[in-house]
């Protein structure tokens, strides 16, 4: 018996990915248990990645041409450091994890901020995910309890 490897492609996104964007966006919101937080609709997700002025970008990931996860980002300003590319979310569907497929979408927002001389990146985990923060340590990343995250909805 042949054994098949599993095909993984990361490409940026496309403007026909929005369905499959918003779709992981939800399942993300569900792990997190926050899905009726989720307001963000299709329209407004194309013209934010693909518009005229895009505020984010993403990258797609598929395992076997099936939607696996992704990846979105965007860039913040440090007062201290300089230009830094922010990570909004990574996600990869549970019956995808452990394949690599998060470390070839990290992998991606690492080449762009060293191809665009960013001065790093960074992003949040929720306290309660452990094997995310064990994921984000075994990379080399930092944890910082030090900060708060604060809101405001005017």
């Amino acid at each position: 018996m042949t054994l098949i490897k599993p095909s993984i492609q990361v490409r940026e996104a496309r403007p026909l990915d929005v369905p499959v964007l918003l779709e992981l966006i939800r399942e993300l919101a569900r792990f997190e248990k926050a899905e009726t937080a989720v307001t963000l609709q299709a329209k407004e997700l194309q013209n934010e990645l693909f518009g005229p002025n895009p505020l984010c970008f993403a990258w797609v990931a598929e395992l076997n041409q099936e939607p696996a996860g992704f990846l979105l980002g965007y860039y913040r300003f440090s007062t201290w450091k300089g230009r830094m590319l922010y990570v909004e979310d990574i996600y990869i569907k549970e019956e995808f994890r452990r394949k690599g497929i998060g470390k070839k979408l990290m992998d991606q927002a690492i080449q762009k901020a060293k191809k665009e001389q960013l001065c790093g990146l960074t992003w949040q985990v929720l306290d309660w995910n452990q094997p995310a923060i064990d994921w984000y340590t075994s990379m080399g990343a930092e944890l910082d309890g030090e900060w708060i995250n604060v809101r405001l909805f005017p």
